[in-house]
């Protein structure tokens, strides 16, 4: 199961998956009509090692820590 998380406040967009890998991505700036759902995502800004459970929900502290 994948769970997306999206940061309000920059537009950063974290998925964590089966692989238990928090992954970093930009928000896209396309429309949804004009993306392409078949073709692979671009590669992760950044991968940071999830619980051993997954990532389901997180908390930005006012420090963006």
């Amino acid at each position: 199961m994948n769970m997306v998380i999206s940061n309000h406040t920059n537009g950063d967009v974290f998925v964590c998956g089966d692989d238990k890998l928090l992954k970093k991505y930009e928000f896209p700036t396309d429309k949804r009509a004009q993306l392409d759902l078949k073709r692979a995502p671009p590669a992760p800004m950044e991968e940071l090692q999830s619980h051993a459970i997954g990532t389901t929900c997180w908390d930005i502290s006012k420090e963006f820590k």
